[in-house]
């Protein structure tokens, strides 16, 4: 139930740790960021290698094949983006008149509409003022002065104080010299990250050691379990997305050829290449194909068909292709993604904007085994570890009893109405207690709490609560030695013990005294003492010697309800005297079913 709560120091040096570490990245970028972009290559062109290795092919010559094939394609893909780039940049001016035709059909359908009705509207107003003021000027004799009957709509054209400064035209030397030095910083890179890439996949098995060195022989098991989940999550990812853009480039370019698009190779590459980019990519391939559709034909029926053509890729391609293919989740959730996709591209630009998915799903998997890194996991990962009992005590505490009483319906669809009260409503009980006893609640609170869990148990438990009235049985008599949360836990139990029992709760505001006497009146087949934690164990490991004392047949169970078994401290209580301590209502079902089976042996027994 406890959490440990980081100090001062600690979380100032985590904050510390992770801002230094930013600092790294942003300013390491011309080395990290080729070395990242390498790393997630090899992920994916490792089980290539692997595979050439299986046939006998030394791993080297595996690597460079691989390596060179992989690179090669990628400049022909280069080279025909380039190629019909420059086609298209030519070709635009014959698509003038079509664009023309577009505009001007556009301002045409405007015509008549409210726009056009305000400025005649205006027009109007402005005729009549202007004959208003003439009428008056000649009743008063007084001639109007000319810049008045200017109308307001003539434009006065502006005379040139000075002559305009000639345009420089920039030297084509100059022009030509940034080209080049784009197209060499960009072939650097590329030899860069070429480089990093043979030297990771040829190095593999030697930096998994020097990693497992690193992380000493306390972490062996963590280290190898995260290198491979790293491995296999990113890889397959990386290999779907490369295979779902591919299928998708190719599919999109085949419809656009049938519609008579042109410069479909340039489109089927654009969309591959721009699938990679989360968010973003998919919808400069909607608007790019549509606006060129505009240009190139000059009905309205083939643009329309390029846009439900893409919109039915994406569909199945986002409902039927990526499910089967990537059969499961990448572990990452669509707020931290998107936050990382922000951060990345905020980190290094357009690389970052393409790597964050895979870069934030080694984040998130290398968390998972990093005890230090749980945070990381708890806030990225799509299944967040939220115990039940947390989120049910969140709501009542917040006083959403209704969404409470949703969430209990919800988890009474997938388990046991037993196993739901162990997991949820008795740890939240014993939350409650806590908070109380360190002064974060009330009395009143935690009182309108239990109220809550009573009626939301009324409505999501209606067999619990006709289960709750007097039987006939053997009788077992329940005391609650503190407070209301050990009332409310025996209420609970009440609500959920088997039935044939007859079970009654001791008001908690009555005395010791008064208990022993009722249960030297009443003979009870046995009595369970609530002691819900954290507290209340010295005072149940009393109770429990003096009705030892006093009644040393009786059988005496004591509830430490809503906690694990080593927070319970069954031992002194057993020492003690007691014959049995129950954490959940599963465990006492046991002891009660051995109880009417006692009951019904000595009912059957003959009379001596």
């Amino acid at each position: 139930m406890s959490e440990p709560i980081p100090s001062k120091p600690n979380s100032l040096l985590a904050l510390s740790t992770g801002l230094l570490l930013i600092v790294i990245l942003y300013f390491g970028k011309p080395v990290l960021m080729p070395l990242a972009l390498a790393a997630l290559l090899a992920f994916l062109l490792n089980p290539m290698v692997n595979f050439l290795c299986h046939w006998r092919l030394p791993r080297g010559v595996a690597v460079l094949l691989v390596t060179m094939c992989v690179f090669s394609l990628l400049g022909v893909l280069g080279w025909v983006i380039g190629r019909e780039s420059a086609s298209l940049a030519a070709s635009l001016p014959n698509y003038q008149d079509n664009i023309t035709q577009r505009i001007n059909s556009f301002y045409d359908s405007k015509r008549g509409g409210l726009l056009e009705k305000l400025q005649d509207l205006k027009r109007d107003i402005e005729k009549t003022t202007d004959a208003a003021s003439a009428e008056a000027d000649s009743k008063e004799g007084q001639p109007r002065p000319p810049e008045a009957a200017t109308s307001a709509r003539e434009v006065v054209s502006p005379t040139l104080a000075e002559p305009i400064p000639p345009v420089e035209v920039p030297q084509s030397s100059g022009l030509v010299g940034g080209l080049l030095g784009s197209a060499g910083e960009g072939l650097g890179y590329a030899a860069t990250v070429v480089l990093f890439l043979i030297f990771i996949l040829l190095r593999q098995q030697e930096l998994r050691n020097r990693l497992m060195r690193l992380g000493g022989f306390r972490h062996v098991t963590a280290i190898t379990r995260a290198m491979d989940e790293t491995g296999s999550k990113v890889g397959r990812y990386l290999m779907m997305q490369a295979l779902i853009n591919g299928l998708y480039g190719v599919v999109l370019a085949t419809g656009l050829y049938f519609l008579g698009m042109p410069y479909v190779v340039l489109w089927g590459v654009l969309a591959a290449l721009f699938r990679f980019i989360p968010y973003v990519g998919p919808i400069a391939v909607a608007v790019l194909p549509s606006v060129l559709s505009l240009a190139v034909f000059n009905d309205w029926q083939h643009p329309l068909m390029v846009v439900t053509l893409i919109a039915v890729l994406e569909l199945l391609t986002n409902m039927v292709l990526e499910p089967v293919l990537y059969g499961q989740t990448v572990g990452v959730s669509d707020l931290a993604l998107l936050v990382a996709i922000v951060f990345w591209t905020w980190l290094w630009g357009g690389i970052g904007l393409v790597m964050a998915p895979p870069l934030t799903v080694c984040l998130v998997v290398m968390a998972k085994h990093v005890p230090t890194l749980e945070w990381v996991e708890t806030l990225m990962g799509d299944n967040p570890k939220v115990l039940s009992y947390m989120v049910f005590f969140q709501r009542l505490l917040a006083d959403d009893e209704a969404e409470a009483e949703e969430y209990v319906i919800s988890e009474l669809k997938k388990k046991p109405a037993r196993e739901v009260v162990d997991e949820m409503v008795l740890p939240t009980i014993a939350l409650a207690k806590r908070e109380l006893r360190r002064s974060r609640m009330s009395e009143e609170e935690e009182q309108r709490l239990h109220e809550s869990v009573f009626r939301i148990m009324d409505v999501a438990l209606p067999e619990a609560s006709a289960a709750a009235t007097p039987g006939a049985g053997p009788l077992m008599l329940g005391r609650p030695l503190e407070g209301g949360a050990d009332d409310a836990a025996l209420q609970c139990f009440d609500r959920l013990c088997p039935p044939g029992l007859n079970f009654e709760v001791f008001p908690v505001q009555r005395m010791a005294g008064e208990f022993h006497a009722e249960i030297e009146a009443r003979q009870p087949a046995a009595i369970l003492l609530s002691a819900t934690p954290p507290g209340s164990h010295s005072n149940a490991r009393l109770q429990i010697r003096r009705l030892r004392t006093q009644f040393p047949k009786l059988k005496i169970y004591v509830g430490r309800w809503g906690v694990p078994p080593d927070v319970a401290n069954a031992g002194p209580l057993m020492e003690a005297g007691a014959s049995g301590v129950f954490t959940q209502l599963a465990e006492a079902e046991s002891a009660i079913t051995a109880i009417l089976r006692e009951a019904s042996a000595v009912e059957a027994a003959p009379p001596s």
